[in-house]
């Protein structure tokens, strides 16, 4: 089986980040891709962090509609913080019969070779598929072009959750943004509010 790992905080998850998983099925030889969910990204500050728990159960809400996109957890069983080289090891440990691909935004790729690893991981991954990112002009070459697959053609996606807790911090909506399910979870437990 085929699987791309789409890994992220997904703080909170989008109808963006479904898209560009639900086109990584459509558009390339991925049998599944797993949305899987990071506790910590040790490139990130985690101060508007929502708790695991939380993130993950609006994860499963926001993919359960989608037969070939698995919510996965398994990088909240791991040390933290949570580097990709540890997700790998243990995919290859657990998973040997499967061939995994990783799924990045451009600005990831940008950064690709600051991974902690990252030929380790390179030589692990079949493919590193490449989603089109809104990024600062200037900022758009990318030294290592050749070890991505870039999926220029992709929607470019004009959702962020930073956007979305920014707008929730000042009482704007953001049912537009989220599934049905995610929006209310985030009502009800008055996530990311003032």
């Amino acid at each position: 089986m085929n699987v791309g790992l789409f890994l992220g905080s997904f703080n909170p998850v989008h109808h963006g980040h479904v898209i560009v998983a639900q086109e990584l099925i459509e558009r390339t030889p991925l049998d599944q891709v797993w949305m899987v969910l990071s506790p910590q990204n040790p490139h990130k500050k985690s101060k508007d962090l929502a708790s695991d728990e939380h993130r993950f159960e609006m994860l499963k809400m926001a993919t359960q509609p989608f037969e070939k996109i698995i919510a996965s957890d398994i990088e909240l069983h791991l040390p933290k913080p949570s580097y990709t080289i540890q997700t790998v090891d243990h995919l290859k440990e657990r998973c040997p019969e499967m061939v995994f691909s990783l799924i990045i935004g451009q600005d990831n790729a940008l950064k690709f070779d600051t991974w902690k690893s990252a030929d380790k991981l390179k030589a692990f991954f079949e493919h590193i598929y490449v989603y089109p990112r809104v990024l600062d002009e200037g900022s758009l070459e990318i030294s290592n072009a050749s070890d991505f697959v870039f999926l220029s053609d992709l929607p470019l996606i004009q959702i962020s959750s930073t956007q979305i807790r920014t707008k929730r911090s000042k009482n704007r909506p953001t049912h537009h943004l989220l599934c049905e399910e995610v929006e209310a979870y985030l009502n009800t437990h008055k996530l990311f509010k003032p």
